[in-house]
Protein backbone atom coordinates (compact mmCIF):
# COMPACT_ATOMS: atom_id res chain seq x y z
CA UNK A 1 0.00 0.00 0.00
CA UNK A 2 1.49 3.33 -1.00
CA UNK A 3 1.56 5.65 2.00
CA UNK A 4 3.09 8.38 0.34
CA UNK A 5 -0.68 9.95 -0.24
CA UNK A 6 -1.44 10.31 3.03
CA UNK A 7 0.78 12.67 3.64
CA UNK A 8 0.08 14.67 0.40
CA UNK A 9 -4.12 14.87 2.34
CA UNK A 10 -5.46 18.11 3.11
CA UNK A 11 -7.11 18.01 6.30
CA UNK A 12 -9.24 21.40 7.40
CA UNK A 13 -8.81 22.62 10.60
CA UNK A 14 -11.72 24.37 12.16
CA UNK A 15 -11.21 28.06 13.00
CA UNK A 16 -9.90 28.93 16.44
CA UNK A 17 -14.23 30.47 16.99
CA UNK A 18 -15.42 26.38 16.24
CA UNK A 19 -12.42 25.18 18.10
CA UNK A 20 -13.65 27.07 21.56
CA UNK A 21 -17.23 25.86 21.16
CA UNK A 22 -16.32 22.50 20.43
CA UNK A 23 -14.33 22.33 23.46
CA UNK A 24 -17.36 24.45 25.31
CA UNK A 25 -19.77 21.79 23.95
CA UNK A 26 -17.61 18.79 25.25
CA UNK A 27 -16.87 20.52 28.74
CA UNK A 28 -20.76 20.90 28.79
CA UNK A 29 -21.38 17.15 28.08
CA UNK A 30 -18.77 16.41 30.62
CA UNK A 31 -20.74 18.34 33.37
CA UNK A 32 -23.95 17.08 32.67
CA UNK A 33 -22.29 13.57 32.86
CA UNK A 34 -20.45 14.29 35.99
CA UNK A 35 -24.02 15.69 37.77
CA UNK A 36 -25.80 12.61 36.06
CA UNK A 37 -23.37 10.45 37.86
CA UNK A 38 -23.71 12.20 41.38
CA UNK A 39 -26.90 11.80 40.96
CA UNK A 40 -27.06 8.01 40.22
CA UNK A 41 -24.98 7.32 43.28
CA UNK A 42 -27.41 9.44 45.26
CA UNK A 43 -30.33 7.37 43.96
CA UNK A 44 -28.21 4.33 44.42
CA UNK A 45 -27.34 5.01 48.39
CA UNK A 46 -30.77 6.22 48.66
CA UNK A 47 -31.64 2.96 47.74
CA UNK A 48 -29.68 0.58 49.94
CA UNK A 49 -30.89 2.23 52.82
CA UNK A 50 -34.70 1.72 52.23
CA UNK A 51 -33.51 -1.94 51.17
CA UNK A 52 -31.95 -2.18 54.91
CA UNK A 53 -34.91 -0.95 56.23
CA UNK A 54 -37.28 -3.13 54.68
CA UNK A 55 -35.01 -6.03 55.56
CA UNK A 56 -34.41 -4.95 59.00
CA UNK A 57 -38.00 -4.38 59.81
CA UNK A 58 -37.50 -0.94 60.56
CA UNK A 59 -40.00 -0.14 58.10
CA UNK A 60 -43.37 -2.37 57.88
CA UNK A 61 -45.22 -3.07 54.29
CA UNK A 62 -47.98 -5.31 55.27
CA UNK A 63 -50.31 -2.75 54.80
CA UNK A 64 -49.49 -2.68 50.98
CA UNK A 65 -50.25 -6.73 50.96
CA UNK A 66 -53.73 -7.50 50.25
CA UNK A 67 -55.85 -10.52 50.26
Amino acid sequence: IDQGGIYELEIPIPSLVEQEKIVQLLNDSLQKINNETVYEQKLLSLKRGMMEDLLTGTVRVNCLITN
